[in-house]
């Protein structure tokens, strides 16, 4: 998006100063024709308005971890419509936790939310199932592998739950040194 505003500043710059000035040094090319000029004036519009199509698209996913359970939260704004979809999963009713990698979303990965029943058809994004919630996380600003991480400890260890109420619950989704990623890779491989 900053990319096509660029080019769309400096085509409009461009044309403008051909225009007002008579002056070419902007543009590209010939330099002396006016053609050049209303390329460059026609790419600097295309540019603008994909620049603020892109703007008018935002998605946003924000997920809460609670002693309870986990609620998510998506909202999808496209151009003049605004879609919410809210769901809140206890523990209880959740089945497994796992990391998985979604090709319909060029490979992104995504943390599945298994569930015992199926989930009100009100509630699902586009990328959930009936018994299934999809997490994008590459959406989130936690780092993946320790939230799938730290959702699977709250999900198999009750006991833990009540971590995220303290005031440095903000650690639990700090991932661990990089060393210490390492030796337990390291650990694994030999292991198997």
């Amino acid at each position: 998006m900053i990319v096509l505003l660029g080019g769309a500043v400096y085509g409009v710059a461009a044309s403008a100063l051909w225009i007002v000035a008579g002056n070419t040094s902007l543009l590209p090319e010939g330099r002396d024709t006016p053609r050049n000029a209303l390329l460059v004036a026609v790419l600097a519009a295309v540019a603008l308005l994909l620049s603020s199509i892109l703007l008018a698209i935002r998605i946003e996913i924000a997920v809460r971890i609670f002693r309870e359970g986990i609620e998510r939260h998506t909202r999808r704004r496209i151009l003049f419509s605004n879609i919410e979809f809210r769901i809140f999963l206890p523990w209880a009713d959740i089945t497994s936790v796992d990391a998985e990698i979604n090709a319909d979303l060029g490979r992104h990965p995504l943390i599945g939310l298994r569930t015992t029943g199926p989930i009100p058809e009100g509630q699902r994004t586009p990328h959930d199932s009936d018994d299934r919630i999809a997490v994008l996380a590459h959406a989130l600003a936690a780092e993946p592998n320790t939230l799938v991480r730290l959702l699977q400890d709250m999900k198999e260890d009750p006991e833990k739950r009540p971590d995220v109420e303290r005031p440095d619950s903000a650690d639990l989704l700090r991932p661990p040194p990089l060393r210490e990623r390492f030796r337990t890779a390291r650990r694994r491989k030999a292991s198997r």
